[in-house]
């Protein structure tokens, strides 16, 4: 698929948006909420969990793990996809997923804070 290039051989503006967006969008709609729930079950199986429990402490974290991929996520795509040059692009997955997986892991170990009444 041919794309329009500026005079100097470069993606135009538009080109760039529109192939850098598809990547980004495919990844995000298809690929996070799928792994951030296989994330969490996985966890709650190795921590020898029931089924219920899961599903109860997926229901306490999932959105907020979401948020923070969607916050996290598409930026680093994005300058993965149009900066990063192809040989440093999975090492630079690499180090983002990292970060990634200090987050998920403190969501998933944090404490809800519950009421209690002083006695």
């Amino acid at each position: 698929m041919a794309h329009a290039t500026s005079a100097f051989g470069w993606p135009t503006l538009a080109a760039w948006i529109a192939t850098t967006g598809k990547r980004v969008a495919v990844d995000q709609i298809i690929f996070a909420p799928a792994a951030v729930a296989a994330f969490f079950t996985g966890m709650g199986l190795m921590e020898g969990k029931t089924f219920g429990e899961i599903r109860d402490h997926l229901h306490e974290r999932y959105f907020k793990a979401l948020a923070g991929n969607y916050v996290l996520w598409p930026a680093a795509q994005i300058v993965n996809f149009s900066i990063v040059p192809l040989m440093y692009r999975v090492p630079f997955s690499g180090m983002v997923g990292i970060l990634w997986n200090f987050y998920l892991s403190w969501v998933n170990s944090r404490q809800e804070k519950t009421a209690t009444t002083a006695v």
